[in-house]
């Protein structure tokens, strides 16, 4: 039997994780712990987002929110979001996860999830310290299924 392939990203690292499974069809589930699938993050606050020739060709190639098929092989993904989070706002991981239940996901919705736990600090990016084995417990249960 083979090992299941888990991958675990926070915040950028989070959104590193959802490219490398696009493109490693080997990794079985992803945690993406206060990251976005849509890198142009609308609504939010904090960024230096800009025109950029390279970073529109890596937008156009990998950014979740635009190669939902990418996702065909559904790995499970997981969502762990900041509730007050203006930073990463949890509506992109919402839409997301919605419009993969509605395609590439249709026949196991239950592969992908949205978590939202209580945020504070700086644009509220920062989990509250009660929400902190919250996030622990929701990550290990992901893991384990």
């Amino acid at each position: 039997a083979s090992l299941a392939v888990g991958v675990l990203g926070d915040s950028l690292g989070g959104d590193a994780a959802l490219i490398a499974s696009q493109i490693d069809e080997t990794i079985d589930a992803v945690i993406a712990l206060r990251a976005t699938p849509n890198w142009l993050r609308p609504g939010s606050v904090g960024n230096r987002l800009g025109s950029d020739v390279d970073g529109d060709e890596l937008y156009h190639a990998y950014c979740p929110c635009v190669n939902v098929e990418a996702y065909a092989h559904q790995p499970a993904i997981s969502f762990i979001v900041g509730k007050s989070d203006r930073h990463v706002p949890a509506e992109s991981a919402e839409k997301f996860v919605t419009e993969l239940r509605r395609s590439v996901y249709a026949d196991r919705p239950d592969k992908v999830q949205v978590v939202a736990l209580e945020s504070g600090g700086w644009h509220g990016h920062m989990f509250e310290r009660e929400a902190i084995p919250k996030v622990q417990a929701a990550m290990m249960l992901w893991f384990r299924r």
